[in-house]
């Protein structure tokens, strides 16, 4: 197993708190980026045969003929040794230290991880949304999520965008804007705080399971391919009621 050597100062850790999202200019090694790419462009173009509702097409209606937002979740189901790298024992380091929680806690923690890559000049823009809208209506939930770019991620690359302080409010309402994928009802995004965050490859972005967020199409000339890491506490019953009607019919995960 991997030491951390990931530390996020006070200011970190406000900022994340305040506005809920955080970038990190480094949170693996160039090295271990290089490894990761080759072992997602397996897994995507290898024919292993996933479980069903494991790989999918994101923001697809199911009329394409091409992928333009290929998604795979729990990779590290397929390649165990994911979860053997600098980047998960950081990420796990991160989520803690956001969540007030001592290294002690690691164990306690639920790990959900997925890879989305989008294929050079004609990989679609990720809807604004908010993660919790996928998950079950009744759970209280304390998750953040990072997320790791394999190449630099520009805003023409796909870049992750964030509106600031959106964490604080609850879950607003969301629509489908394809088969699988959600997307904020109008009215929700103020595109004046919208706050583009371009990184470098092995850099990465965290962010609260209710901060709104985006990410921009690749127009660029070479795919963009993230590694990508939810975690948090077991989620618990909650005291009161919601109606996540969009989910009704849809996968919840």
């Amino acid at each position: 197993m991997f030491d951390p050597t990931v530390r996020l100062t006070e200011d970190q850790v406000a900022f994340y708190r305040e506005n809920g999202f955080l970038t990190i200019d480094k949170i693996t090694t160039a090295d271990e980026v290089e490894a990761l790419t080759r072992a997602f462009d397996q897994l995507f173009s290898e024919n292993v045969e996933f479980e069903k509702g494991d790989r999918f097409d994101l923001t697809s209606s199911g009329a394409e003929k091409k992928e333009r937002s290929p998604q795979l979740l729990f990779p590290s189901k397929y390649r165990p040794e994911l979860r053997n790298t600098l980047y998960w024992a950081n990420a796990t380091t991160v989520a803690l230290q956001l969540m007030g929680l001592p290294q002690t806690e690691a164990d306690r923690l639920r790990f959900r991880d997925h890879s989305i890559l989008k294929p050079p000049l004609e990989g679609a823009a990720t809807p604004w949304h908010q993660d919790e809208a996928y998950w079950e209506e009744d759970k209280h939930y304390q998750d953040l999520t990072i997320w790791m770019p394999l190449q630099p991620a520009t805003v023409d690359g796909g870049c992750m965008h964030f509106i600031p302080g959106s964490q604080k409010q609850g879950v607003v309402p969301h629509h489908h804007a394809s088969k699988i994928a959600l997307e904020v009802d109008s009215g929700y995004v103020d595109e004046a705080r919208v706050v583009a965050c371009p990184l470098p490859a092995g850099g990465a972005t965290v962010h609260s399971c209710r901060t709104l967020h985006y990410a921009s199409p690749n127009r660029s000339n070479q795919p963009r391919r993230t590694f990508i890491i939810t975690i948090g506490p077991h989620p618990v019953e909650r005291g009161d009621s919601r109606d996540f009607y969009w989910n009704r019919g849809h996968r919840v995960y």
